[in-house]
């Protein structure tokens, strides 16, 4: 799993002893320890007693993390700081500045609308600096209902060992003398090849997977044949005499199949590759465009995983769904990294499909623009015969994130349907995050959780309500 450091994992884990202490405040082991270390106190602020058990002194020592990767989600306001708790997710340490001169708020709810559903302009100019506010506008906002303890550390804002380790690693790093370090980085960076592979816009996983490509660290049956692991190096699907990485991501029958089928959905052709030099040229300008390059190692690292599959005697997963797969991954990060530029996108040959009879299907669309944290929204509900239902678009002046934009498309598509209705509604969104949010929204902490619940009220008297992700340029 990555974990290099047992004194920095061993922390992380005990963090999660915390975690639970103050998600599931009514466990018997948390009353325990409350009514014994801190009865009229909450876990943050309560100290080491001299006879404190080693149990509590280990769970303190776990806390520092927590104090790393905390933040609250904010509901009503009334018991988060302004000053001292972490609840800006833009700002430095996730809190203001400093004060503005002549601020007298201390709770956040001193800087919401008496409804609670709007932040307060005048409060926020009066009390915080520009930079400051224009984090906060950024906060999405609800019905009202407490503020919560999240984490920063994923975007589901629930702890896990894995971001609380990488936590503590990069605090470690920020601590040490960089020298050493900073030099061996610099001869990475001067690179060129270095420098190419990490900026495609690729999931990081599939980054990794072409770096061990690059370097022949992939164990195909060939690599695992010399190193004296597998008796035989041969191809175990076309039966060719050896199975190297080229020829099991390029020439086997398995991999044809999967680039032709890649050719047929989206128009992208495998480029003709040089054996000794494929994995580099793959990453050439002059060989293969920056899109069809995220497609084609997106569809590498799937197809490397089908194999396993089969290999191991699972199923493998079909051509297409791997594609399909692919495409997607590659169209969210390019469209959420480059969302003006001219170059169209591979589209699938797939259109809209209406709902079930007795069914209404919502289609929802949010815009993000990074340069000036602006966006919009889009929605259009549709019935069993395709008819147009009811429609509607906003401009979101102060939006933190595309995933934030995709919400907000959400909650205003819900407005639209109509009173009275108690049909299936079938929402349909090209953010598949946002799928797996609503579909955890019961246990999840995101950035985005007040207005799923909002949502969820809004929803409450329909007999059925879904979100799925759908492909971009299909649900539209």
């Amino acid at each position: 799993m990555g974990f290099k450091d047992p004194k920095l994992f061993n922390i992380a884990m005990l963090g999660k002893q915390g975690w639970r202490l103050m998600t599931n405040p009514e466990s018997l082991c948390a009353r325990v320890l409350k009514g014994k270390y801190f009865p009229h106190g909450d876990f943050l602020g309560s100290r080491n007693k001299k006879n404190s058990s080693h149990t509590w002194r280990a769970i303190l020592a776990g806390r520092k993390v927590l104090e790393l990767g905390l933040i609250k989600r904010i509901g009503d306001g009334l018991s988060t700081n302004i000053w001292s708790d972490r609840w800006i997710p833009d700002a430095f340490g996730c809190k203001p500045i400093c004060p503005k001169e002549g601020a007298t708020a201390t709770l956040v709810c001193d800087l919401l609308q008496p409804d609670g559903r709007a932040w307060n302009e005048q409060a926020l100019e009066q009390n915080l600096l520009t930079i400051d506010s224009n984090a906060v506008r950024r906060i999405p906002l609800g019905r009202f209902n407490e503020d919560i303890w999240a984490w920063s550390g994923e975007r589901h804002g629930l702890y896990t060992v894995r971001s609380a380790y990488r936590i503590l690693a990069e605090k470690e790093d920020q601590e040490r003398n960089y020298g050493a370090q900073q030099s061996s980085h610099s001869l990475k960076n001067n690179d060129p090849i270095w420098r190419k592979l990490w900026s495609v816009k690729v999931p990081p996983k599939v980054r990794v997977f072409w770096w061990r490509v690059t370097h022949d660290f992939i164990p195909s049956k060939a690599n695992l044949h010399h190193r004296h692991i597998e008796r035989l190096g041969g191809c175990e699907i076309c039966g060719a005499k050896e199975e190297t990485t080229f020829h099991a991501l390029t020439e086997c029958t398995f991999a044809n199949i999967y680039w032709g089928k890649l050719k047929e959905l989206t128009g992208i052709k495998l480029p003709k590759l040089c054996p000794r030099t494929w994995t580099i040229d793959l990453l050439n300008d002059a060989i293969c465009s920056e899109h069809d390059r995220g497609i084609i190692l997106c569809g590498m690292w799937s197809l490397w995983n089908s194999r396993n599959d089969r290999r191991h005697g699972k199923a493998p997963i079909e051509p297409k769904k791997a594609i399909l797969w692919a495409v997607d991954a590659c169209v969210e990060l390019l469209h959420a990294t480059k969302s003006h530029t001219g170059e169209s996108m591979p589209r699938l040959k797939e259109k809209w499909e209406r709902p079930p009879v007795g069914s209404l299907k919502l289609n929802i669309d949010g815009a993000f623009d990074a340069e000036s944290f602006s966006g919009a929204t889009g929605a259009v509900i549709r019935n069993s015969t395709g008819s147009f239902v009811a429609a509607a678009g906003r401009r979101l002046n102060s939006v933190a994130s595309v995933l934030m934009a995709e919400a907000e498309a959400l909650r205003d598509g819900v407005k639209l349907i109509p009173h009275g209705v108690r049909e299936n509604v079938l929402v349909e969104t090209d953010s598949s995050e946002l799928a797996g949010l609503w579909r955890s929204r019961r246990e999840a902490r995101s950035e985005i959780t007040a207005i799923l619940h909002e949502v969820e009220i809004v929803v409450a008297g329909l007999s059925s309500f879904s979100v799925r992700h759908a492909r971009r340029k299909y649900h539209t």
